[in-house]
């Protein structure tokens, strides 16, 4: 419908209430029937009206239409009543006036002449046609525009899993490179792990070495036992430091699965997208501009928008930090049992001496 203010808007405005003047030829048979505007293809209104008795009008509008991804929006329907006087009609939209005024100013009256089936609705210089069908020809109207909306649904999700592909992409590249320098991190740290155990392993054993010949000659434990508290206070900062490294272990292990079958789902999945894109953009409002889109993403196959380059560097890194770690549980292990061995031989000197 070709008013200044588009149809829909028009329309939705009614059901806060309006007065609609209806021009019509005099006919000795009481008017009645459904009139339909197919203006757009995302949007069928139908008038429906009956003399219900000489003069008096009633009926409804209805207006049937399609949300922007093509899916079906819930069919609005307004009752009216209305008046005929000679050629004029009159219709009454139940509701409020206040919306219409605000749009319209204080001129809500819609115009027209109804000339056998086709019914002409004009607000001032634009006019619409409603044309006189019959219910299978009013279904049949409501099926072009349905199958209208399921192409533009095809469309839309296959435009929509592109655009979550690219977000998914994006975000993985940014874990990928998260991995990487957590996982270099890693490699590097390798040797103060060594150096970590190696320093309290010495520090353990000359304790040892220096409080067993003082209490074997009886000298006073207050004398000698600094080392010892040393020691005994330092057994939360090797839990943490053997937990830490079992924790990191497990951590890899966890992200290492998760990044990987991240990638491996972008490749298997992206061609497929573009596939559907290549089909959908048929249906497409521009479709040489969606085929040409389409055919450019053909170029990121199979990776999509994952980053190429820090895919292969997370390959390289992967093994090189899940040895780092093993090599770290490894000296973990093996540090804190001797530790452990070492501080309760301290203990037990201490506290034989006390």
């Amino acid at each position: 419908m070709k008013w200044n203010h588009p149809i829909p808007r028009v329309l939705s405005v009614l059901a806060c209430g309006a007065s609609i003047a209806i021009l019509s030829s005099c006919s000795k048979s009481p008017l009645s029937g459904r009139f339909v505007h197919n203006g757009t293809p995302q949007e069928v209104d139908m008038v429906q009206l009956v003399e219900s008795s000489p003069g008096n009008l009633k009926g409804s509008f209805t207006i049937s239409s399609l949300n922007k991804d093509g899916t079906r929006k819930k069919d609005t329907t307004y009752s009216v009543s209305g008046n005929v006087n000679g050629a004029n009609i009159s219709i009454q939209i139940d509701g409020g006036v206040s919306e219409l005024a605000r749009l319209f100013g204080s001129s809500t009256t819609f115009v027209g002449t109804i000339d056998g089936s086709v019914l002409k609705l004009s607000l001032g210089g634009t006019s619409s046609t409603f044309h006189k069908v019959s219910e299978s020809e009013y279904q049949s109207t409501l099926g072009v525009m349905d199958e209208y909306g399921r192409h533009t649904e095809l469309v839309f999700n296959s435009m929509t899993a592109v655009t979550k592909s690219r977000t998914d992409a994006q975000h993985l590249n940014n874990e990928l490179k998260q991995y990487i320098a957590w996982g270099e991190d890693r490699v590097a740290n390798a040797p103060a792990v060594d150096q970590w155990y190696a320093k309290r392993i010495a520090f353990y054993s000359n304790c040892l070495k220096n409080i067993k010949p003082l209490a074997e000659r009886k000298v006073p434990s207050w004398r000698w036992q600094e080392c010892v508290l040393n020691i005994e206070n330092d057994e939360y900062n090797r839990q943490q430091q053997h937990a830490n490294i079992a924790n990191a272990l497990a951590q890899n292990k966890q992200q290492i699965g998760r990044l990987s079958s991240e990638i491996v789902t972008l490749r298997n999945t992206f061609p497929a997208l573009v596939q559907n894109l290549s089909e959908a953009c048929q249906y497409a409002n521009s479709p040489d501009e969606c085929k040409e889109f389409a055919k450019s993403l053909t170029t990121l196959s199979p990776n999509g928008f994952l980053d190429v380059t820090l895919s292969a560097k997370y390959s390289s890194v992967v093994p090189k930090t899940v040895d780092a770690l093993k090599a770290d549980a490894d000296v973990s292990e093996k540090g804190e049992a001797t530790l452990s061995a070492l501080a309760k031989q301290v203990t037990a000197i201490y506290h034989s001496a006390e």
